[in-house]
């Protein structure tokens, strides 16, 4: 097997193709940054951290969507897929228009891409009883 090691022509890369900075894969976003802010005079500003979601409080509705329909949920907030889970949502729905306080409820962490308390909210219906 024949392999270039191109890390040692690093600097002679750089020069030919015009560049001022290399960062090596994967890519750090800190890393990234600092870089860019190096090369383009940057002065980052740095926001507070948005503040987790207040606790609110289950719908009162006891209508829930089936435990195998809040399992696929859980599944695909694990693997990250908001695209799927608002797909999904939608879905029961427009099956179960009783539904629609609950999915709203799972909704609000998604606007805000928090996976953690969209996981919690299911598991939090897993134990309700009604």
């Amino acid at each position: 097997m024949v392999s270039a090691n191109v890390f040692a022509r690093v600097d002679e890369l750089k020069t030919y193709a015009g560049c001022q900075g290399f960062i090596d894969k994967p890519v750090m976003e800190s890393e990234l940054l600092v870089l860019l802010g190096r090369e383009l005079g940057l002065h980052w500003k740095y926001r507070a951290p948005t503040p987790p979601l207040a606790a609110l409080a289950q719908p009162t509705s006891a209508a829930r969507p089936a435990a195998s329909e809040r399992d696929t949920l859980a599944e695909l907030a694990r693997i990250g897929h908001i695209m799927a889970i608002r797909c999904k949502l939608d879905d029961i729905e427009g099956r179960d228009a009783r539904l629609e306080s609950f999915t709203a409820w799972l909704r609000e962490p998604l606007a805000q891409f928090d996976l953690d308390t969209f996981i919690q909210r299911l598991q939090e219906a897993d134990h309700v009883t009604h």
